[in-house]
């Protein structure tokens, strides 16, 4: 049975932790309950008998020693207030680091690519500013990356498609990123989820090279400044559960294999400028629960039928015609 008077401990792990605590507030965390609070006295460790709060340990017993790496950092809304130190990458067996929603300020780590082994690396919520390096690209085991929420500017990252194997998560929505979507996102086939929404100055069209990502099943693209048109081979995204364009330069007509993503459950086109009439094929959609048209120039009737999902659905500020259909009586807003 493991115990804290014969574990051994990276010293650089100790000193990555401490860094993190001086340099962020540490005595003004926000502790979840009294226990196993962070104490770097020379008879406590953060793993044995009980892992610190915001800490996960992998032990293993090496002949009459027990041997323990920090693998986990997760300190969300633990009100960290500081910079990020650069010295926490000292803590060279991470797999996961959250330090979402807290008060850090100054710009991201530039030697985050020191983590080889990072698999979840999540910064949302904070101050951070800056633009994000392309040393990030270097994370090749990278699974889930939460940039959202900050004051990051610049492009997206182009070279994000080199970790196309492993990356299934991607949000850097609610920055201020500029620039376009770049082509070779289409090559990060694995990815799950695309949030680039909320960043008012992404231009540029919605490139077709996105028609690859047929195992996405979120893409958000909301509130920025893309023009052109929705490319008609969206109708391949048939994992697709939510799409979300509203609130941008849009133009042209919904193509009507979006009504042939069977799975789809919100879809956002509001405050664009599309034209052109609803396509009667919505009542494929078997599975929607909300739809917002509102603000751009359709024209013509409201088709006959809906599916029976439908829950909220945004007609207004259009230039349609004729009666509301009794189909869609039940929904909350027209």
């Amino acid at each position: 049975m493991m115990s804290a008077a014969n574990v051994v401990i990276p010293g650089s792990d100790m000193i990555g932790l401490e860094y993190l605590y001086n340099s962020t507030g540490g005595d003004a965390w926000l502790w979840r309950g009294p226990l196993n609070h962070w104490n770097f006295s020379s008879t406590n460790n953060p793993c044995l008998p009980s892992e610190w709060q915001g800490i996960t340990c992998n032990c293993t017993n090496q002949v009459a020693t027990d041997y323990c790496t920090i693998t986990g950092v997760n300190l969300y809304n633990y009100n960290l207030r500081g910079d990020i130190p650069p010295q926490l990458m000292m803590v060279s067996n991470l797999t996961s680091l959250n330090l979402g929603v807290n008060f850090l300020r100054g710009t991201l780590p530039s030697n985050i690519n020191q983590l080889e082994k990072l698999v979840e690396y999540s910064l949302d919520g904070n101050g951070l500013v800056g633009t994000i390096s392309t040393v990030i690209c270097d994370l090749k085991m990278l699974v889930s990356l939460n940039l959202q929420q900050n004051f990051i500017t610049g492009p997206l990252p182009s070279c994000i498609y080199l970790l196309n194997t492993t990356l299934e998560y991607a949000d850097f929505s609610k920055n201020f990123i500029n620039g376009t979507i770049p082509n070779e996102y289409g090559a990060m086939t694995n990815l799950g989820t695309l949030d680039i929404g909320g960043n008012y100055l992404l231009g540029g069209n919605l490139p077709t090279a996105l028609c690859q990502l047929t195992n996405m099943y979120y893409f958000a693209a909301d509130e920025n400044v893309l023009s052109g048109t929705i490319p008609s081979c969206f109708g391949s995204l048939q994992n697709l559960t939510h799409l979300g364009l509203q609130i941008n330069k849009l133009t042209g007509n919904i193509p009507t294999s979006i009504f042939e993503i069977s799975l789809l459950q919100e879809l956002y086109t509001d405050v664009n400028k599309l034209n052109g009439t609803i396509p009667n094929l919505v009542y494929q959609l078997a599975h929607l629960k909300t739809f917002a048209l509102n603000d751009n120039k359709f024209t013509g009737t409201i088709p006959e039928v809906w599916p029976d999902t439908i829950g909220r659905l945004w007609l207004h500020r259009n230039k349609l015609s004729g009666v509301i259909p009794s189909s869609i009586g039940v929904a909350s807003v027209l």
